[in-house]
């Protein structure tokens, strides 16, 4: 039988310089994380990590390239730099 991989939880990890993974469905989330704690348990075991995807997830998938008309966040700016010199992400002025 072939298990539907197109949702749920997969776990990752590196086990003697090979990656790995093991696949868990939605309702199986509590079995991906004893799996990933067995893993850690055993120092042959490295990169131990994993991802899920949600059918019902809020939205689409991907990320916005729209910000808010007010939105004026920059790593500078929260520095306590002028935002009038700032560039990056939010910055009134680039030059790109």
């Amino acid at each position: 039988m072939n298990e539907d991989k197109s949702h749920g939880f997969m776990v990752f990890w590196m086990f003697e310089g090979t990656p790995k993974n093991q696949h868990f469905p939605m309702e199986q989330m509590s079995l991906a994380l004893n799996f990933m704690e067995m893993l850690r348990a055993d120092p042959k075991f490295s990169f131990i990590t994993f991802v899920s995807q949600n059918p019902q997830s809020v939205g689409k998938p991907g990320v916005s390239d729209k910000l808010p008309e007010d939105y004026s966040w920059s790593k500078q700016h929260r520095a306590g730099a002028n935002s009038e010199k700032s560039i990056g992400i939010g910055a009134k002025s680039n030059g790109v």
